[in-house]
């Protein structure tokens, strides 16, 4: 969160501490139940999915 916070002037949300709250939370989910229940599909790897996740974030944080 500390580390994300430090590109604050680049999180385009009202309010980007619960942003990063936010969307952490739900990366955080996502590969929680990825991981830990086995719902993986059989064409992706983990590596697929983190990778996909983060990108989620950027986009989540820093919209077009």
């Amino acid at each position: 969160t500390d580390w994300l916070l430090e590109c604050r002037s680049d999180i385009r949300r009202p309010d980007p501490e619960r942003a990063v709250r936010t969307g952490l939370f739900l990366c955080l989910q996502a590969l929680q139940s990825t991981l830990l229940a086995e719902t993986l599909p059989a064409d992706l790897t983990v590596s697929h999915v983190v990778g996909a996740t983060s990108e989620l974030l950027i986009a989540y944080l820093h919209p077009i």
